[in-house]
Order: structure tokens, then sequence, then C-alpha cells
């Protein structure tokens, strides 16, 4: 029987269809993978579904077409030896799916790859060993690993599953900014899941993104005792005068410390700036930041302790005063503060006069001033933690320190008191008095400054 030349053409490509539709690999080594592409390019189309078992080699030169319906799905390693144009035509739609079952897989490709729809259905993750870019979906089942390369994801793109994605601090989730709002990156660690929320609140957009990268680990400038075991660092990029609030999650193993005094904090490479408590769902927050670089992390923080306003406190010279107040601390360890108390003007207002009781948030102080003083005084009460321990260590930076708590501004008012002798005057001259006669006269010494200048020596008639 005689076949022709256009009946062998279509037998060939059929088998080949076929070998390529129904692949199974005896060899199952990802390293040295079974199936190969090296002298054609295929097309897969009618919702056509291939499932190779083993890994995938791609040579140089060589594509594989997606059309719309239709699903690429490998178990082992990726391999794609292109130089110079992507292995994977998706333009018309279809999936690449990494779904290996027993271990990691990993893809490395010459460029960049770039897929419209990536599932990562690998429950013990795929490596990435080249960055890439997902246009339209991606599927998260299983984690994706970074390491230091980047992966591009456009402002709509459509995240799904319960994974993320783990990087080291090069590497990062690179996604576009095109409008204010709320952007969510399914980042975190080899380990564990700690997403980040960047939530654009201003700014003036060109060619925007923002790059995410996290890190198991302390931030180097944190503080050494007590600090949250891992940071984010954010870079924006085309964004003017943006204002911005990052919320990352964490889980309770990532707190090392009192977490009482682990404050939300942002380092933006020059000062560290610590805010609120973390949340009450194991996240940190920080609110209106500015910089384009900065990193999200958790660090020691004791708040300032706050005080009740006094104004001016103003009484008689002669007199005590007494003023309640109340003290406030956010961390809420008032009860381990000590207050003291100094007066600028000894003279007036001695500090052995300076009485500070109370303890807890209520305290009072009362103020008695030297005899017949009067004048403006200004006492700063400054105080400091009787103890303060972090992981059973004694901080002892906080038992030396002083800081202060307020300044009160106090008048005491002058009165002016009848003068009292304590020298008796006197009066000497001429024992006949005479006229041109003289006489002269001692005030003597009264117990009132303020009162001498007045007082005047008049002869009776």
């Amino acid at each position: 029987m005689k076949i022709s030349k256009e009946k062998i053409v279509v037998i060939i490509l059929l088998f080949q269809f076929l070998l390529f539709c129904n692949i199974s690999s005896s060899n199952d080594s990802k390293d040295n993978p079974a199936f190969n592409i090296s002298s054609s390019n295929i097309t897969l189309s009618n919702s056509c579904k291939i499932k190779i078992y083993s890994g995938l080699t791609i040579d140089d030169g060589n594509f594989i077409r997606l059309s719309e319906g239709t699903n690429l799905s490998i178990d082992g390693n990726l391999i794609d030896n292109n130089t110079s144009a992507q292995f994977l035509d998706d333009s018309e739609g279809g999936d690449l799916s990494l779904s290996g079952t027993s271990s990691a897989q990993s893809v490395l490709s010459s460029i960049p790859l770039a897929v419209n729809n990536l599932h990562i259905d690998n429950l013990y993750g795929v490596q990435a060993l080249n960055s890439l870019t997902v246009n339209s979906i991606l599927t998260l089942n299983g984690m994706l690993n970074l390491g230091d390369n980047t992966i591009y994801l456009p402002s709509n793109l459509n995240i799904t599953g319960d994974a993320h994605i783990s990087m080291n601090e090069n590497g990062g989730i690179i996604r576009e900014v095109n409008s204010l709002g709320l952007y969510n990156f399914p980042c975190g660690d080899i380990e564990n899941k700690t997403q980040l929320e960047f939530n654009l609140k201003t700014g003036i957009l060109d060619n925007s993104s923002v790059k995410i990268s996290v890190v198991n680990s302390r931030l180097s400038v944190a503080d050494e005792d007590t600090y949250l075991n891992r940071y984010w660092k954010i870079t924006t990029s085309g964004i003017s005068n943006g204002q911005y609030d990052v919320k990352g999650s964490f889980i309770l193993a990532d707190i090392h410390g009192e977490e009482n005094y682990l404050k939300a904090t942002i380092y933006d490479g020059t000062d560290l700036k610590s805010a609120q408590k973390f949340n009450i769902d194991h996240s940190v927050e920080y609110n209106d930041i500015e910089n384009d670089i900065f990193w999200l992390t958790g660090s020691y923080h004791n708040d300032p302790l706050m005080m009740t306003d006094l104004g001016v406190i103003q009484f008689n010279e002669d007199s005590q005063r007494t003023e309640n107040f109340e003290i406030s601390d956010n961390d809420d360890d008032v009860n381990t503060v000590q207050l003291y108390a100094n007066s600028n003007d000894q003279t007036i207002l001695k500090n052995t006069k300076i009485i500070l009781s109370g303890s807890g948030t209520e305290w009072s102080i009362s103020m008695t001033p030297e005899q017949n003083a009067f004048g403006d005084i200004n006492i700063t009460l400054t105080y400091e933690y009787l103890e303060k321990t972090k992981i059973g260590k004694i901080r002892k930076s906080n038992l030396t320190k002083s800081q202060q708590l307020a300044i009160i501004n106090v008048k005491v008012l002058p009165v002016n008191d009848a003068p009292v002798n304590i020298q008796t005057p006197s009066i000497s001259g001429e024992s006949d008095i005479r006229i041109g006669g003289t006489l002269k006269g001692v005030v003597g010494i009264w117990n009132d400054n303020k009162d001498n200048n007045e007082i005047q020596i008049k002869r009776e008639k």
C-alpha cells in the first residue's frame, strides 16, 4: 500500500503530539529530566492537558505554545536554555503548573521567565533560580522561594492560595502600583508566611512600583535584647510626595524579650523610630511614612510618662501649697517609677522644701518657700524606673538615667507684711535741741526687705 507524503507528515505530527501528551518517565531524577525539547516547537490546543512526571529541558531556540484552556504540568525541575526569547508562548491563554508531589522543584532559566498564569501546586515548594514575571494569575498552593531573585506582579494580578513567596533581603516581590489604595504582598521567610499590607494614601504616580523583602532575623539596629525576629524592607519607586501605612504579620515565636516593651519600629537608614504597640492579631503597623526606602520591624521602646498639666501655680509668700496630679504610661509600668523635683532658684524654694508623695498614677507635690521669699520658679520633675527587666536581666540604663517628666511653673507672690523690728531704732544728738542743732536716727533692722524703704522717722511736734 502506498502512503502519500502528506499522510506521513500527519502521522508523524500525530505521533509526536500523542507522545508528548502522555509522557511518563521511568527516570525519576529531576536533575536529569527524561523529556527534552531540542529540535522542535510544540503547540497545545483544544484544551489539551499535559502532565510530565519528570523534569523538562528546553534547548535554545525552542518553545511551547499554549492556547486557551490548555495546561502544562511539570513534576520535576524546569530548565529553560533560551537566551533571547521565552520558552513559553501563552499569549493566547493556558496555564503552567509546577506540581511535584515528592520533593521541591527548581526553575532555572537563562533569561527572566515570564508567564501569564502560574500555579505553584507543589506542597514541598518551588525554588526560582532566576527572576520571573507573572501577568494574570498566581496560585500559591505551595511556597515559591525566590532567594536573591525577584518576581514582578502587575497591580491587577489575581493571587490565590494559602502559601507565600519567600526571599532573602536582596530578593523580593515587586508589585506595580497604578492607583492609591491597599496592596497585599503574600511574603514570608523560608518557614512562615508574614504577609505585608501596603496602603498608599497620597502620592503622585509615575511608572510606580513597591518592592517588599522579608528577612527572618533581627534588624541590626534594633535593640539587642527585645526585638522582633523579622523585618521587612520596603522600597518604593516612581512615587512622589507619597504617604503610606504598612502592616506586617508575624508569629509569637518571632518575639524576643518582653512584648510589653516591643513597639512597631521604622528605620529609614539613619534613625530608628518607634510607634504604638503590636496589634492584638500579632501584626506590626506603622502609619504615615514618607521615606522612599525603609525597614519595618519591632524593637524595644518605653513610652515616656505623661502627667496632668498644672498650668501656672500661684500662691503667697510665707505659705504652703499642695497640688494633686496624675501620671500615665502606655506601657502600664507606672508602679515602678520614682519621681524627683528640682527648683531652679534655691533662694526662693529649696529642693528640700518640695515634697512629692504618691504611687502608681496618683501623686501630689507640696511646696514651702523660704520666709519672705517671692518670685518666679521652674520646678523640673524627672523620673527613673526602680526596676526594669528584660529576659531576666536588669536594664541598667533605665536605673541610672533620669528622664524629664515636666516643668512646673510657680509664682510666689509678695505680701506687704507689717515690719517686725530686729534691732531697735535710736536717735542721738545734742541734749538741748536748738535751731541749727543735729539729730542722728538709726532705723534699725527689719525682717521684711520689701518694707525697709518705706520706713521713715518723724519728729513729733
